[in-house]
């Protein structure tokens, strides 16, 4: 089905240039709702995040998450992750990610592996694949690129962590010649009193001024978290919640942007009761 021309100008601003649509990656509706602040925090969506993070993990995990981005159906976006932890071995990823439309999508495979040295650092790296397709005779993109972090328990409430994205800045396409953004992130997380925790984070791309965040958790009887963040590139505010039901956890984030509306996002991940 052909989209309405108005409806496609509208959506044109966010497909190009293609570097940067072919960077977008889903981070969880925990995440989301905290400002996309996350290189600290260590759950499955770390595979997403900051693949150091996962270095903690101690039982096999699977997460799903799924964005309606600005509430529009050609910008659904669609995650999918398993996290592997053997105790001799390190922790291991498997990251699947779908968004777009019949005239333009993007695909990503990632593979990802984490260790700990020691009690209190960790590092990580993921290799990635990714398919870029706009239609009309733009044709496709083949990209591979990768991703590191590194993250320091500095106290055990205060933590710190640092990850970049493309190092190599692999070409998309000959036209302009574009490239995928060279992205580096630090951040800390600070844990109080095991109910609260304030994280924030400094993002800068090479090609745009920085981006801050932060976000703020609260934890209610170990089951139900209260979240709320913001971001300053473009000025975002966020919010959501999350439930724990044994070894399932849902979560909810919204984060809106203005003249482009709201973006819902709902994740879940389930972790398995044995170790590996």
């Amino acid at each position: 089905m052909l989209l309405h021309p108005l409806r496609v100008m509208w959506i044109l601003p966010f497909l190009c240039p293609a570097l940067s649509a072919a960077q977008y990656v889903l981070s969880g509706a925990r995440a989301v709702s905290m400002g996309n602040v996350s290189l600290c925090v260590t759950d499955a969506y770390a595979v997403f995040n900051n693949q150091a993070s996962m270095a903690y993990l101690e039982k096999p995990a699977l997460c799903s998450s799924y964005e309606n981005r600005f509430i529009s159906r050609e910008l659904n976006s669609f995650g999918l992750a398993c996290v592997l932890p053997f105790r001799a071995y390190g922790v291991f990823g498997l990251s699947l990610q779908r968004s777009g439309f019949q005239l333009f999508s993007r695909n990503r495979i990632g593979l990802s592996y984490a260790r700990t040295f020691g009690r209190r650092v960790s590092a990580g790296l993921q290799f990635n694949y990714q398919l870029l397709h706009i239609a009309q005779g733009y044709g496709t993109a083949h990209v591979f690129s990768a991703d590191a972090g590194i993250r320091i328990q500095i106290t055990p409430e205060i933590s710190w962590a640092l990850h970049v994205s493309n190092p190599i800045r692999q070409k998309v396409a000959a036209f302009q010649q574009e490239k995928l953004p060279l992205i580096l992130k630090t951040g800390f997380m600070y844990v109080w009193n095991r109910s609260l925790t304030c994280t924030a984070q400094l993002e800068k791309d090479l090609d745009r001024p920085f981006n801050f965040g932060f976000g703020l958790e609260y934890l209610w009887k170990e089951k139900v978290a209260f979240r709320a963040g913001f971001q300053t590139l473009p000025l975002s505010p966020s919010f959501g919640f999350g439930y724990l039901h044994k070894r399932i956890q849902v979560d909810i984030g919204v984060s809106y942007k203005r003249y482009a509306g709201f973006s819902p996002q709902l994740s879940l991940s389930h972790t398995f009761s044995r170790a590996l």
